[in-house]
């Protein structure tokens, strides 16, 4: 960052600011936002270590709708925007299920979200 003084415009840089991104201590899925929303939504979760990730969408039916990721991820925070403009108006779900290798149970998690047009 450069600080200017106006009067005797002359400069100086600030100093460097260390900015952590700490990895995730548990997993966690987290309400989609903007919500309810039209038609594109934005869906984070978090995984503290590396796991086969599936986040799926579901109709009111438990029918899957889309598939939006199923694969293996390492640590880290995610995001994924979720386009919804060829869908109805009306309640969905989508569910995080979290496979870590050697470890028994994994992790679920389901939300609601609602689509208006």
């Amino acid at each position: 960052m450069i600080d200017i003084d106006k009067k005797t415009r002359s400069y100086e840089f600030s100093e460097e600011v260390l900015v952590e991104n700490p990895a995730p201590s548990d997993y966690a899925l987290h309400q989609n936002f903007p919500n309810p929303y039209n038609p594109v939504t934005t869906i984070k979760y978090e995984i503290p270590s590396k796991a086969t990730v599936q986040l799926n969408i579901y109709n009111t039916l438990v029918e899957v709708i889309q598939v939006l990721v199923n694969e293996e991820k390492p640590i880290g925070n995610y995001q994924i925007n979720f386009d919804g403009s060829k869908l109805t108006s009306g309640v969905y779900f989508y569910r995080l299920q979290v496979y870590t290798p050697g470890r028994a149970g994994g992790f679920t998690q389901t939300k609601k979200f609602v689509l208006l047009r």
